[in-house]
Order: C-alpha cells, then structure tokens, then sequence
C-alpha cells in the first residue's frame, strides 16, 4: 500500500494556512524582549568582585552577574583586587613580625 501526500494535497485539509493561524508573538499580550539589560559600570562590578571572592553571591545573581558584567572591568578590578590583598598580606606580616 502506498500513500501519495503532496503539497498541494496539504491546501484540502481543513486547516490550511488561510483558515488556520498560531497566534503572532508581536502581539502586545506577547511582548518580546530584544533589549538586553544595560551593562554594568567598573563600581558595581567591583562589589560583584568582592561579593564573589566572600561567597555571598546568590546563584541566580551570579548568572546575571556573568551577563551583564563587562570583561574589561572584571579583569580590571580583579587585578586591583590582587594587588589589595598582596599589599595586605604584607603589611599584615610586617606588624605580626616587627
């Protein structure tokens, strides 16, 4: 038995593309999100940094943390932060030792 389907076969059905339609998507009741949330500056990722390093961070934060937050700061304060706790640690052992 062979059945035979062909586009124009498709046209006959009761629900062809004139009489049947999914609801559009750009309707207001379904508004799309195009805009992505604006970026982060250099202070707030600077708090995220810190929050991170603490481990206070929540994780559905720390997801959006990682979208929005600009590459550039984020190596920029993390280097900052290194050098912060370095400079720390010396003057800690410098007033524990002397």
């Amino acid at each position: 038995m062979f059945i035979h389907c062909s586009i124009a076969s498709i046209y006959w059905l009761p629900f062809n593309s004139q009489d049947f339609s999914l609801p559009s998507t750009n309707t207001p009741d379904h508004k799309q999100s195009d805009t992505k949330p604006a970026p982060y500056g250099f202070w707030r990722t600077f708090v995220i940094v810190l929050c991170g390093h603490l481990g206070v961070r929540p994780a559905h934060k720390r997801v959006e943390d990682f979208q929005r937050a600009n590459g550039v700061h984020v190596f920029a304060v993390a280097v900052m932060y290194f050098v912060l706790v370095i400079i720390g640690l010396i003057v800690l052992v410098n007033v524990v030792a002397g």
